[in-house]
């Protein structure tokens, strides 16, 4: 029983990530009297520190978390990605640093659709967090299933904020559901401005269609001034029916701003 209530002791330390306070307790002890639970939360530790200590064989409860953990330290991104994905699944022990090197891994290592296995599961357990939500959302994106990225969206549309509803326009886009995408970009533009379009819906629509074959010109000579111009652009086309062109900018804008975060 103390052996149980140590190991949980320790592990809600790492939890906290209060990795001094576990070498502390564990670095006056005979190392090789230590269990291996005990050994893999202290190898676990020092990952997070950097340290240089030697990952010995053990078989304890923490061994796969343990090597998925140094796949990652080693960035062998696929093999940690698929570890901490089991981990996830079938363990109950789990802090919310492993849940961010599972993501990260695997985007690093694109395996899509064990993100999307991984945030069903939390889901399903009514873990409902917006990391979660965000992380299926686009996942989905990336895998073409763009019904599936909108209705994940819709459904849990108070999670997102304005930095997401451009990609939530390139999805309508690609679904051709353009006087949808019109709107989400409009709204956009109002959080940006602080300008209320819905009143004058009209009104945007014959600027931007005014604007098109100027701002064309300018595009095709390479005289658009900065990403505000390329933006008016983008709005511009959709607006036109120019819909491949505004894909393609607003794609473009986004992964601009993403390089940019």
């Amino acid at each position: 029983m103390q052996l149980i209530n140590q190991v949980e002791n320790l592990w809600d330390l790492y939890k906290e990530k209060k990795y001094e306070v576990i070498i502390r307790e564990l670095e006056n002890k005979n190392f090789n009297e230590l269990s291996d639970n005990l050994k893999e939360l202290y190898f676990l530790t020092t990952l997070e520190l950097d340290s240089n200590v030697k990952v010995i064989a053990t078989n304890g409860i923490f061994k796969e978390l343990l090597s998925a953990m140094n796949d990652f330290k080693n960035h062998n991104f696929l093999y940690a990605a698929n570890k901490l994905a089991k981990w996830l699944l079938n363990k109950g022990f789990y802090t919310d640093l492993i849940i961010e090197r599972f993501f990260y891994s695997a985007k690093e290592s694109q395996q899509y659709s064990l993100i999307i296995k991984v945030c069903e599961h939390f889901l399903n357990k009514k873990y409902i967090q917006p990391f979660f939500i965000k992380e299926m959302f686009y996942a989905y994106f990336n895998l073409k299933q763009y019904d599936d990225a909108l209705r994940i969206f819709e459904f849990y549309r108070e999670m997102f904020d304005e930095n997401d509803l451009q990609m939530v326009a390139i999805i309508l886009m690609k679904l051709r559901k353009f006087k949808e995408a019109e709107r989400i970009l409009l709204g956009v533009y109002k959080k940006i401005t602080g300008k209320d379009y819905q009143n004058n819906y009209e009104k945007y629509e014959e600027y931007y269609k005014y604007k098109y074959k100027e701002l064309k010109e300018k595009f095709l000579n390479n005289k658009i001034q900065d990403d505000k111009e390329l933006t008016e652009y983008a709005m511009s086309c959709l607006f036109s029916g120019d819909y491949r062109t505004a894909l393609q900018l607003f794609t473009e804008l986004k992964n601009k701003l993403e390089k940019v975060a």
